[in-house]
């Protein structure tokens, strides 16, 4: 259960977390198709948007449709891509090649990213289509939303919500918070995220003790398991 600080942030909506991610990052999502209305948990791979490169990150397993609740999400649309294709590397020679390596990054929009992956599409050899969906996080760092050897802490915020509960809980499963975060706020929800070190990863991964605020997370990572 959360501790009564946690508990009474939740409810009043005063959410620390918002100034202390103050950097908006844009991430690329591919899925293979599905029906994004069966809501079925598959394997989704999250690449940091970061003109003139896009690297890859993380592994992720949730329904992709969930991802319509983040405010700013976009489908970018379905592309038969061949199964040997490095998207990361692919996307990260087009930009650079191509006018769009703007010194000012810009979000992957429909039409700059159906650009690029046509010239990525090879229908012509073995691979399977792909859906792909672009949304912002909010991180706590300028330069990179995940470090060597950190792992991905994320939490929902909504301050502006009809509904009592303005923010979720930091988890380390972004299903989970999505869910929650749909479940308790609908959509429009902003989507905050920190890399964390293996050790406060376990004390966000816990069940029994929750935290909305980041350094509540932080305390019980250094008091260790109670």
């Amino acid at each position: 259960m959360a501790d009564d600080e946690d508990a009474l942030g939740a409810s009043a909506g005063s959410d620390s977390n918002l100034m202390a991610c103050s950097h908006q990052h844009q991430i690329l999502a591919a899925a293979p198709e599905t029906d994004l209305e069966q809501r079925r948990p598959i394997p989704v791979t999250l690449y940091h948007w970061r003109p003139p490169t896009v690297r890859e990150k993380f592994t992720v397993i949730l329904p992709p449709g969930i991802l319509q609740t983040i405010k700013g999400s976009a489908s970018l649309g379905t592309f038969f891509l061949s199964k040997d294709l490095d998207i990361g590397d692919t996307l990260s020679v087009l930009l650079t090649a191509s006018s769009y390596d703007d010194p000012e990054p810009t979000p992957p929009s429909s039409k700059l990213f159906a650009d690029l992956v046509a010239q990525m599409a090879m229908p012509d050899k073995k691979g399977r289509f792909f859906q792909f969906f672009s949304f912002p996080v909010l991180s706590d760092s300028a330069d990179d939303v995940l470090g060597d050897e950190l792992f991905p802490a994320w939490k929902w915020a909504k301050p502006d919500s009809v509904y009592p509960r303005k923010g979720g809980f930091w988890d380390d499963d972004l299903h989970q918070v999505l869910e929650d975060g749909e479940w308790s706020g609908g959509k429009d929800l902003i989507l905050l995220m920190r890399a964390v070190s293996e050790e406060v990863l376990q004390a966000v991964s816990r069940k029994d003790v929750r935290h909305t605020s980041f350094d509540g997370v932080l305390k019980s990572a250094s008091w260790g398991p109670l």
